[in-house]
């Protein structure tokens, strides 16, 4: 059985296979990745038959076929499939009306990236995508045998394809995540991970340092001043020196033979320790106050997350 239709399909029947092999379990979020990869080539088959298009491939019904079956493909059997799921013409054109208008999933993928209660909206994301794709084979199916709608069908795939499964996606590529969401990247795919085991998470409230980091993070990208006179420049000058200072407790500079890896993890235990981050950071800026250096803390903490110290060398 298909990994999507089993968790999140409602289907009653249990797989030994699925509920025994950990190894298969434990292969849900590669899986995943490479579905997210395969997006780019489903992506580009569908400009095929996008508005400007559909007209000229319908004009070669070869050429539709071949679409069809590359788009089909894109799809592994691994994640999703509709072999049990035999439905009329009218079923399947019922089915896109209970799928999510695209505003309200852009929506549903904020409230995943923000929320502080995020397996249970990523959840109900999943469900959204596993409806998404079903429709998406259904609708293949149909075209395949070239009713005398197709062309409407073939829009209708274009829609899903391009305004719908790039909502779910984009919460997984780094790449394309806002600023003030790449500061929950790590978090969102280790909760996704949890889900695709059938894990349950114990998520707890952000503290208010971290809230406020995450303000800060999102007005440092933005060019906006930290606080006070505290600009971006100064800011990433600060954060350099505490980096240093990490760094040197940690061993560096390296001799040639020396494990960069474990300097990097004596660093990140330096790093969790709140009482030595709080001391470098007064140590540098003596003028701070206690709750001002604590904060700084927070960010700190966050850049290094976010990847925004990756270029420095230790």
């Amino acid at each position: 059985m298909a990994w999507l239709n089993h968790l999140f399909g409602g289907q009653k029947r249990k797989s030994k296979r699925l509920a025994s092999d950990e190894i298969r379990r434990e292969a849900r979020m590669a899986s995943f990745n490479q579905h997210i990869a395969n997006y780019a080539n489903r992506r580009a088959l569908a400009i095929q038959f996008n508005y400007a298009n559909v007209d000229k491939l319908l004009s070669n019904p070869a050429a539709l076929d071949s679409v069809m079956k590359q788009v089909e493909d894109s799809i592994s059997p691994e994640i999703v499939h509709i072999r049990d799921d035999e439905k009329s013409d009218e079923d399947v054109l019922h089915d896109l009306v209970d799928i999510m208008p695209k505003d309200e999933l852009y929506d549903l993928t904020v409230l995943v990236a923000k929320s502080e209660k995020k397996q249970e909206q990523m959840i109900a994301m999943f469900k959204e995508l596993l409806k998404i794709l079903k429709a998406e084979l259904h609708l293949v199916k149909m075209i395949r045998n070239h009713p005398e709608n197709t062309k409407e069908l073939l829009l209708r795939l274009f829609e899903l394809i391009m305004n719908h499964e790039v909502k779910i996606y984009v919460l997984f590529q780094k790449g394309s995540l806002m600023e003030e969401n790449l500061f929950q990247h790590k978090t969102v795919l280790s909760i996704a991970r949890a889900i695709f085991l059938g894990e349950k998470i114990e998520e707890r409230a952000k503290t208010d340092a971290e809230r406020f980091a995450e303000k800060m993070i999102f007005k440092i990208t933005q060019k906006m001043k930290l606080s006070g006179d505290e600009t971006p420049r100064r800011y990433r000058g600060l954060a350099e020196k505490v980096f240093y200072e990490l760094a040197a407790m940690a061993g560096a500079p390296l001799k040639r033979e020396e494990d960069l890896t474990l300097v990097i993890k004596k660093m990140e235990s330096f790093m969790a320790d709140d009482n030595l981050m709080f001391g470098i950071v007064k140590k540098l800026r003596p003028r701070y106050s206690d709750d001002k250096a604590r904060l700084m803390v927070s960010v700190f903490r966050a850049a290094y997350d976010m990847g925004h110290l990756r270029d420095l060398k230790s």
